[in-house]
């Protein structure tokens, strides 16, 4: 039975048992349970929509705060430095894109240096070339003496 098969059938008995107050609570809070202790992953939460439903997700995310709504999302894009000035439709918006597959988490920006060339390396062991102190006759001053 998947997620979605079960919030329906609970769906239909609490409409019968005038108890969707009490099973929204409760589905907010087994999600923001879920956000709270940051086990939310990208990759689950895409099975879930996979295996239950967008509109399920969407249902959820809709029954949590603002502040778990919003904690969700920073959870799932971390790098996306805009989602702190989303409201709270922007924040679901988002949430839902990134659940779906439609949008991917932004990278990471990092410190992307210009890569350096290569110096390609002289004959005789990588030393630079040219002669040596010893074969100038240079001569070499020992600091014991």
């Amino acid at each position: 039975m998947t997620i979605s098969a079960v919030l329906d059938a609970a769906g239909r008995l609490a409409g019968v048992l005038d108890k969707q107050t009490e099973l929204d609570k409760l589905v907010s809070g087994w999600l923001e349970k879920q956000i709270k202790a940051k086990s939310a992953t990208l990759y689950g939460l895409r099975l879930l929509a996979k295996s239950s439903g967008s509109q399920v997700f969407q249902t959820l995310l809709d029954s949590t705060s603002d502040t778990a709504a919003r904690t969700l999302a920073k959870n799932l894009d971390p790098h996306n430095v805009t989602i702190t000035g989303f409201n709270r439709l922007q924040v679901q918006a988002h949430a839902l894109a990134l659940v779906t597959g439609r949008t991917e988490p932004v990278q990471k920006a990092g410190n992307q240096k210009a890569a350096k060339p290569k110096v390609p390396k002289t004959a005789g062991g990588g030393k630079k070339s040219g002669a040596s102190s010893r074969s100038r006759g240079d001569l070499l001053v020992d600091s014991k003496y």
